[in-house]
Parts: structure tokens; C-alpha cells; sequence
């Protein structure tokens, strides 16, 4: 019998795997030439590799899952990324980073704020609440009005450019915005004596953040380079525990019998071939694709088109003066810049003949008609505007990448039409068919929880 799985990602990869070690059969069908997903990296020969941005893995506490990718390389070929420095991340915000924590920190906001926002946590606390309809609503509950437009909200437009009110509330989750710094280390004690507090109130000092209050759970990068090592790691032990994976391939039909899928028609490389016997098809790309394989009528529906994402690749002849933070989201209305990664922060070996690589992903409009050259000028502006680059620092190398598949448009509209196609699919009672990955679920995009739904799925195969 075969097992089916629909997209090379990290999703199709550890699926793959997982099967594999308890003796069942399986096939990958990946439509593009590599496998991976965004676990890639891109090679510029003599200036080395970057990644498609930051990636790194962090323990799920899944056991079997965690031991499994660890397993992948050498113990010593990794970098354990634990404690304090698990994931030191930071965010540029009112035209400063902030090194301290990945939350808002507001402590040098007028007092008479910070002290409505207290009054408003009294207020709030214990009392019933109507369950928040989108982003807005989410953030003013949490914040109130004032403090919620001024942090939340306008982040949420400069990230999504569409209203808070027509974001989904996974849209808040998707960067740190459900708490806020407002208090400093001696006084954080007693607020985390409430649960309620301790759910909206960051922590003021990311590295001094206790271990009982922390996961606990380590984070694992390559010692060398290069992120692509892991899902060729895991490639090569899916060929060696005789998995199959057809790459250039897509689903064309699916045959459904009595409740169960007992035949897909594929086309690979252009030739048109047929899987029958099926034990299970695990579908781990995008939801749309398998309700158009289905024949579901989408009619009506005008999808949200997300911003379009691009990699800008950076090498620079000094050290970045990013103190130790991998990363930071950048937050600041009008930029284009949505996230800027320090690689050597986590990976030493990153830095090549000297050189530092650094990357900024952007946001650009559909709309807007912008060459490569003209998002490479926003964002050499945006990079001296973080003001991150010691004034003799030269730019040795920079390069322009588009991503396929970047960020997704958590508007309302996206999010309902997503889960109808899902309750379509559930309504159909299709007893082999498992839907697993990035927004298989409601809020469902960070790669730990991704795997962890996973895993809950394909334990039952």
C-alpha cells in the first residue's frame, strides 16, 4: 500500500521519515525541480551561501520528532542554540532596535499610558469578554484602544498594508504582538503572579528571562553553513529507508471511492502516471490546490493577494552592530523591510573570507512596478536608516532574490474561504486523506507547532 505525500517541505520531508521508520511505503510528489520548500539556500559561488532567510529548528518536544532531525547530522556538526541564547531576536520600532526583547517594549512611553494600560488590565481581568471578530478587536481587548493603535495596529497594517480590522487574529500571532514590555525586572515578578498578566506583559530583558519561565527547548542550526544541509539530510535518509520522490511532479486527479482515495493521477516530467493501492495521501501544500484537484467551485471568491517577498543578500566588510540578536522584525511604518537577519550571531561559520553576511526580506506590492535594482537602492536606504553598519563599512556584495512562496495574507476573507475549503474537505469524510502543514489548522504557521500537529496525525496511520 502506498502513502502518498504532497509537497517536499519540512512537513513532507518529517512525514516521509516518520513513515519510513515504521516500515510503510512512500512517495513524494514535489512540483518543483529541488526539495525543501524554503529550507534552501542560494550558492553565489566565491561569496558563499545564504539562506532563504532565517531558519532554524527549534525542539518541539515531541521526542521522537526532535532525536530525528538531531540525528540527522553528527552531533558535533551542530550548533546548539540553548538557555539565554536560544533565540535572541529584537525589533526596530519609533526609529531605534530594540536589543532587549522581540516585543514591544513601551517603558519609555508617557507614564499616563503605561498607567491607563494598568487600569485597563484591572478592568479586564475576570470580567466576561465577547470573543474578538479580527486583529482589531484582539489587540484593543488585550491593550485597549489608545495603546493598541499606536503598537499592534499600525504594525499590522505596515506589515499586511490592509486595515487590523480585516486581518484574521492570526495575524497577531504571526510576529510578536500579543504582549508589550512594561515593566522592569524587579517589579516583573509580581505581575507573573497573575496568569492574565503574565499572558499580555513581555518579559523586559530576553536574556535574563528565568528557565521556569522559558520552554526549555533548545534550537539546533548547522555548524557549517547552510540550511539546505538539513533537508538534503533528510532527502538522503528517505532514499536510503527506500522512499521515492518524484520531483517536477503535480496531483492532476484524485479518485475517491466509498469515503477513501483508492487512485491519483499524477503527471511527472511531463508523463502522466497513475499511484493506485493507496494507504494514505498526506497533503501538505497549499489547501487551495488540493479544492481545485477536487473539483470545488470557487466562484465568487476574490482571494486577497499576499505582498510579494523578497531576499536581499548582503556581505559587508565589518562586523554588523547588532550586538548578539539572530534577527529583528522591523516595525516601523513606511519601510519595506519586514525582517533583517545577522547570520553570524548563531552561525560563525557563516562568515566567509572575512565578510559578513546579513539579509533584509521585503514586502513589496504587486502593484507596485519595482525592478531588482530598485528594491536593491530601498534597501541599502533602509539598512543605513537601522543605522546597524559602522560609517566605514563597505557593501562587498548585494543581490536581489525573489521567494515563491513568502508570507501569506492573513486577511479575514483569505482565512474563512481557507477554513470553508477545509470543512468541505472534513464533510467529505475521506478516511485516507490527512491535511497537515502551514495553515492545515486555524493559526498554524510556526514550523514547531507545524510539526507537532504533524506528528498527532501520523502516529494514527
Amino acid at each position: 500500500m502506498n502513502n502518498v505525500i504532497v509537497g517536499s517541505g519540512i512537513s513532507g520531508l518529517i512525514s516521509a521519515l516518520l513513515l519510513l521508520k515504521n516500515g510503510h511505503k512512500v512517495t513524494i510528489i514535489e512540483r518543483e525541480e529541488g526539495i525543501g520548500g524554503l529550507l534552501k539556500s542560494y550558492n553565489y559561488g566565491d561569496f558563499g551561501l545564504f539562506d532563504y532567510g532565517m531558519h532554524n529548528f527549534l525542539e518541539t518536544g515531541v521526542p521522537e520528532i526532535d532525536q530525528m532531525i538531531l540525528d540527522l547530522l553528527p552531533f558535533n556538526q551542530w550548533n546548539i542554540l540553548e538557555g539565554e541564547k536560544r533565540d535572541i531576536a529584537g525589533v526596530y520600532f519609533n526609529g531605534r532596535i530594540q536589543f532587549n526583547s522581540p516585543y514591544i517594549d513601551i517603558r519609555h512611553f508617557p507614564l499616563k499610558q503605561i498607567n491607563d494600560l494598568r487600569e485597563h488590565f484591572k478592568f479586564s481581568e475576570g470580567n466576561l469578554r465577547v470573543p474578538p471578530k479580527n486583529a482589531k478587536e484582539y489587540l484593543e481587548e488585550r491593550f485597549g484602544k489608545e495603546l493598541s493603535d499606536i503598537t499592534g495596529n499600525i504594525v499590522l497594517e505596515k506589515i499586511f498594508q490592509k486595515s487590523a480590522k480585516d486581518l484574521d487574529i492570526g495575524a497577531v500571532h504571526f510576529t510578536p504582538l500579543s504582549r508589550l514590555v512594561i515593566s522592569n525586572e524587579d517589579q516583573i515578578c509580581e505581575d507573573y503572579k497573575s496568569s492574565f498578566l503574565r499572558e499580555r506583559i513581555a518579559y523586559p530583558e530576553q536574556r535574563n528571562l528565568p528557565l521556569e519561565l522559558s520552554s526549555g527547548r533548545r534550537g539546533y542550526y548547522p555548524k557549517e553553513f547552510g540550511i539546505f544541509r538539513v533537508a538534503e539530510a533528510l532527502k538522503k535518509e528517505i532514499l536510503f529507508n527506500g522512499g521515492r520522490i518524484l520531483t517536477s511532479s503535480s496531483v492532476k486527479s484524485i479518485k475517491i471511492s466509498q469515503h477513501k482515495i483508492d487512485k491519483i493521477t499524477i503527471s511527472h516530467k511531463d508523463e502522466i502516471k497513475e499511484i493506485k493501492e493507496i494507504n494514505s495521501l498526506i497533503w501538505t501544500a497549499n489547501i487551495f490546490g488540493l479544492g481545485k484537484i477536487l473539483n470545488y467551485s470557487f466562484k465568487g471568491f476574490k482571494y486577497d493577494r499576499p505582498l510579494k517577498t523578497f531576499v536581499v543578500n548582503i556581505l559587508v566588510d565589518l562586523e554588523p552592530e547588532l550586538e548578539d540578536i539572530y534577527y529583528f522584525f522591523c516595525y516601523e511604518k513606511g519601510f519595506k523591510t519586514f525582517r533583517l537577519t545577522n547570520y553570524s550571531a548563531y552561525c560563525e561559520k557563516s562568515i566567509r573570507d572575512g565578510l559578513y553576511p546579513i539579509s533584509l526580506e521585503l514586502l513589496i506590492d504587486p502593484s507596485e512596478e519595482l525592478t531588482l535594482k530598485m528594491i536593491e537602492e530601498i534597501a541599502q536606504k533602509e539598512l543605513k536608516l537601522f543605522n546597524v553598519l559602522n560609517e566605514k563599512t563597505t557593501i562587498k556584495f548585494i543581490k536581489v532574490e525573489e521567494l515563491v512562496s513568502g508570507i501569506p495574507m492573513l486577511s479575514i476573507n483569505n482565512t474563512n474561504f481557507m477554513k470553508s475549503v477545509r470543512d468541505k474537505i472534513k464533510k467529505e469524510q475521506i478516511n485516507n486523506l490527512i491535511i497537515a502543514g502551514v495553515l492545515s489548522e486555524d493559526n498554524l504557521f510556526f514550523q514547531t507547532d507545524v510539526l507537532k500537529n504533524l506528528y498527532s496525525k501520523i502516529i494514527k496511520i
